[in-house]
């Protein structure tokens, strides 16, 4: 598009001219016709015309350096002037020496001592200590040993390996508890006496023994005698070993408790057989006077 002023030629789309800036006519790019600045739609077709492209900037002014600063002017040095005679030398030095002394007077370069005392020697060294001989200390002499022991199975107090020295007790052997075991079977006489004799005195009236009736008491008698081992021991021995000032520990000297004295006890069917001599030999061979059942619960019987 021209412009009607300068006649510059611009991009359609311009309103100002980007020489001079003067207005530009807008003419719609469908039907050619001019129509006014600012209208959005051609009042001829109806075409919409194109949005307004910003103004142009007018062109811009010479941009102007700013002033440099302007430079001081340098001083130069002043120019080296030597100087026209060399400076006095000051006064030299001398060493003076001190006055001399007066005529007749003795030189003294330092201070006057008086005389000292003539020396005399030593009439005899002083006496020197001689130190106390040394005595060593008395060592007794190793006492005088036999031959040596014997080793094995045959010294005394051998343990096999992988055994444990057995716990320092006063252990009872088979006739202590011999005595206990009769006075234990008194006291478990009471109740079997009690209960089988009252089932055969009622047999005796009718003058029938019923053999299912007497089954009862019996297994009754036989749960007391068990209870009665088991329950005791566990706290440390029947009434008979108390009686007789006995007791039944572990390896550390407390109560066995329950789990051991149940072992123990169910091992006496092998150490009962013919009427305990398996038992009694066992505890007549061992050291700590164990039987089966104690050896195999590690308890011991011991005296109180």
């Amino acid at each position: 598009m021209r412009c009607p002023r300068c006649g510059a030629e611009n991009a359609p789309n311009y309103r100002f001219c980007r020489e001079c800036g003067a207005p530009l006519p807008l003419t719609c790019p469908q039907c050619g016709q001019e129509v006014e600045p600012g209208v959005k739609f051609c009042p001829y077709c109806g075409q919409r015309l194109a949005a307004e492209a910003p103004a142009q900037p007018a062109a811009s002014a010479p941009v102007t350096p700013p002033p440099q600063p302007s430079a001081a002017p340098v001083t130069p040095p002043p120019a080296y002037v030597p100087p026209s005679a060399p400076p006095a030398p000051g006064p030299a030095y001398r060493a003076t020496p001190p006055p001399p002394p007066p005529a007749g007077a003795p030189y003294s370069a330092g201070p006057t001592y008086g005389p000292s005392a003539p020396y005399t020697p030593p009439s005899a060294p002083p006496p020197v200590s001689t130190p106390p001989a040394y005595t060593p200390p008395f060592v007794p002499p190793p006492p005088a040993y036999g031959a040596p022991a014997a080793l094995g199975p045959s010294a005394p107090g051998y343990m096999p390996p992988g055994e444990m020295a057995p716990p320092a007790f006063n252990y009872k052997g088979v006739w202590p508890r011999f005595f206990a075991a009769l006075i234990d079977g008194v006291i478990l006489s009471i109740p079997t006496y009690l209960l089988m004799g009252a089932t055969l005195m009622r047999a005796a009236r009718t003058g029938y023994v019923n053999p299912g009736k007497i089954y009862g008491p019996a297994f009754l008698v036989s749960i007391i005698g068990i209870a009665y081992y088991i329950v005791l021991e566990a706290y440390g021995g029947t009434l008979g070993k108390r009686i007789l000032g006995m007791r039944i520990v572990d390896a550390n000297g407390n109560k066995p408790g329950f789990g051991k004295s149940l072992v123990r006890n169910l091992l006496r069917i092998v150490d009962g057989l013919f009427g305990y001599i398996v038992g009694a030999i066992i505890v007549a061979s061992s050291p700590t006077k164990q039987r089966l059942g104690d050896k195999v619960a590690g308890t011991y019987v011991v005296g109180k």
